[in-house]
């Protein structure tokens, strides 16, 4: 019997894939409303936090956010609450922000 280990990427999506099915059927959202807003609030967080709009093509940034927005999320599922998000008090980790800086051929962090 063979057991394949899960890559931390891929125990990451499934994070993301059980958060985004518990919340949805906990609190009534459809899939499609719960991406909507995931997708709306970090075209919101590159604004607020006056990053370059060339962010928004870099898929190391998305899964940053859709982990980020899953914690988020699972806080919310845990306390059956809406609380408001503070984009300003959220910030990628160094390695983070230095995979964006190479996938997107970034001279530095650019902020607007």
């Amino acid at each position: 019997m063979s057991t394949k280990r899960l890559t931390k990427i891929e125990k990451e999506k499934n994070y993301i894939n059980q958060i985004r099915v518990t919340y949805c059927e906990m609190l009534g959202y459809t899939e499609y409303e719960y991406l909507e807003n995931e997708f709306e609030n970090g075209l919101k967080w590159i604004d607020v936090n006056q990053i370059t709009n060339k962010v928004k093509y870099s898929k190391s940034f998305w899964h940053w956010w859709q982990m980020t927005y899953s914690k988020i999320q699972e806080d919310n599922i845990q306390t059956k609450n809406h609380k408001v998000i503070y984009l300003k008090t959220l910030y990628p980790e160094k390695t983070v922000i230095n995979k964006i800086i190479k996938e997107l051929k970034l001279e530095i962090w650019e902020i607007h």
